[in-house]
């Protein structure tokens, strides 16, 4: 195969095909400049169009034309909670009551009976990068242990409410996860919560708690170390490890087929038999096509199979 990344005046990236096709490009970019236009990889993963003319951390005035938003993705490794002043963040942010329970309860599926009780529970969650759109999903094990809620709570008369809940989270287990996960971004374990969830209905603030949710802060290898951008033969250009085993970022997924430049001639179809007269013109009848002139390759007789 044959491709070319190039970038142009305008600060446009642009991979060509030998046709001259263009099958993939960035967005217009500011224009004609002084110094040209710069694209680079940097250390945390992400595929950067500079713009030469400013300093490179000059971001309020575009020194940076496009961005590959690859930056800090790779492979999920923890999930910590995140505190506030030794306080476990949950989500809704703009909620105070019922999201630590209403999350675990859907957890469980019921309430404690008592405090200090322990238990495990399994879930998978699926979302997307906030920031690339990527879809991701992770399997987690919960171990709470139950606490009591008082006698003042709002949900007191649900249904299925005991006066205890699972509130409390005392580790997790990451069992497995797909895509990619961006280093130290924050991340929001979250459930709906079902109709049979003592925690939902009757809210003093939102009347429906509808969900609910545990904040992480995400932990993730291989967006730094030994990365690389490729423009492979098939026209595929990704970011990957050196040794090809993981990859962050795909531009263009590339072509099973070499691209061709494409001509047309009007050649009539000749038909020959018989035995070669070893003359010229039997080999234009055998080989209309022999050159760029329509005649017979420089020095050779290919019916004779000869060179001379």
């Amino acid at each position: 195969g044959w491709y070319q990344l190039t970038i142009d005046s305008t600060g446009r990236a642009n991979l060509l095909r030998k046709d001259g096709v263009t099958v993939w490009q960035t967005a217009n970019g500011p224009g004609p400049n002084t110094n040209g236009y710069e694209l680079r990889l940097n250390s945390d993963g992400n595929l950067v169009v500079y713009n030469k003319d400013l300093a490179r951390d000059d971001y309020e005035n575009g020194s940076v034309v496009w961005v590959s938003n690859s930056f800090r993705l790779g492979s999920l490794t923890a999930l910590n909670r995140l505190t506030l002043d030794g306080v476990d963040q949950w989500w809704p942010d703009d909620v105070n009551k019922g999201r630590s329970g209403g999350f675990t309860w859907e957890l469980v599926g019921s309430s404690p009976t008592a405090a200090g009780q322990t238990t495990t529970a399994t879930k998978n969650f699926v979302d997307t990068d906030p920031l690339s759109g990527d879809s991701r999903s992770v399997n987690i094990t919960f171990n709470l242990t139950s606490v009591g809620l008082g006698a003042d709570r709002y949900f007191n008369n649900n249904s299925g409410y005991t006066g205890f809940g699972w509130n409390q989270i005392d580790s997790i287990t990451i069992n497995s996860f797909t895509g990619l996960w961006r280093h130290k971004y924050d991340y929001v374990a979250k459930l709906t919560l079902s109709s049979g969830n003592p925690f939902r209905a009757n809210h003093p603030t939102e009347g429906t708690l509808t969900e609910a949710g545990a904040y992480y802060t995400i932990e993730s290898t291989n967006w730094r170390d030994s990365m690389r951008l490729v423009l492979q033969d098939t026209g595929r250009l990704e970011i990957e490890r050196n040794d090809s085993s993981f990859t962050t970022w795909i531009g263009f997924g590339g072509s099973s087929t070499e691209p061709k430049v494409t001509t047309e001639t009007n050649t009539p179809s000749v038909t020959v038999s018989g035995q070669c007269g070893k003359r010229v013109s039997d080999c234009r009848l055998r080989f209309p096509n022999g050159d760029a002139s329509g005649g017979l390759p420089f020095g050779s007789f290919p019916a004779l199979g000869n060179n001379f």
